[in-house]
């Protein structure tokens, strides 16, 4: 009897994250909230808005995968615009977290080191519309995550189309 219920349980855990059994892609787009991240150089050291577009991936049982193109305006940087595509893998359904690795491409070269990120965020369901918001922690080195400090947070805001 208790084997039988295991398949269900884990179907209804499915079910109730929020994640579809169909594998589904969502497309959208958002902003983020930078902070001051004086970590990532000197070029990234002022609080500003920059622009996503999203790619995501739902897997069966509370998996997705993310594929981002962030973009920063002379604003933010500094400098002029530079562009940041990540790559996510997230764990959850309407709560979930994750990592995540992107790199800065500015003035016609990618940084030297990639960006790092954890996230955790809220993703709600709202018909094929998924609004999510997010909060990520930024850094350069993993040796970072034993001091957490709040200049390396930006916050997310994104609306996703399910298909």
């Amino acid at each position: 009897m208790k084997r039988a219920l295991f398949p269900l349980s884990v179907f209804i855990l499915v079910l109730a994250s929020g994640t579809a059994l169909a594998d589904p892609h969502r497309f959208g787009g958002g902003i983020r909230y930078n902070r001051s991240v004086t970590s990532l150089g000197d070029d990234f050291d002022k609080s500003g808005v920059s622009l996503l577009l999203s790619y995501q991936y739902a897997a069966p049982i509370l998996v997705r995968f993310e594929g981002d193109l962030e973009i920063i305006p002379s604003s933010v940087t500094g400098n002029g615009t530079a562009v940041v595509p990540w790559a996510y893998a997230l764990v959850g359904g309407l709560f979930y977290g994750g990592i995540g690795a992107g790199i800065a491409y500015a003035d016609g070269e990618f940084a030297n080191d990639p960006i790092f990120a954890l996230r955790i965020g809220l993703d709600v369901g709202l018909g094929p519309v998924h609004a999510d918001v997010n909060a990520n922690y930024q850094f350069v080195d993993f040796d970072q995550l034993g001091d957490l400090d709040a200049n390396y947070v930006t916050l997310g805001l994104m609306a996703r189309y399910e298909f």
